[in-house]
């Protein structure tokens, strides 16, 4: 009877480690979704400030060329 309660105790522990191993490996797998997210949302906020200032760039273009024919 003591063996069996050793082996239950045992596989109980094994079980817990083995949950315990999977939650790390979700972790750092969601870890690194949100590394590649992060990099994603940077690329996405350059990008929008380069089309931003190609926008002023072009508005600035067409007011000179405006002025230009007002002449």
């Amino acid at each position: 009877m003591k063996r069996v309660k050793v082996l239950i105790v045992l596989f109980a522990c094994m079980a817990v480690m083995g949950v315990v191993l999977v939650m790390a490996l979700l972790t750092d797998a969601l870890g690194l979704l949100a590394a590649m997210l992060n990099v994603a949302a940077k690329l996405l906020n350059d990008t929008g400030i380069a089309v931003q200032r190609a926008a002023i760039g072009l508005s600035n273009t067409a007011r000179g060329w405006l002025r230009w024919a007002v002449r």
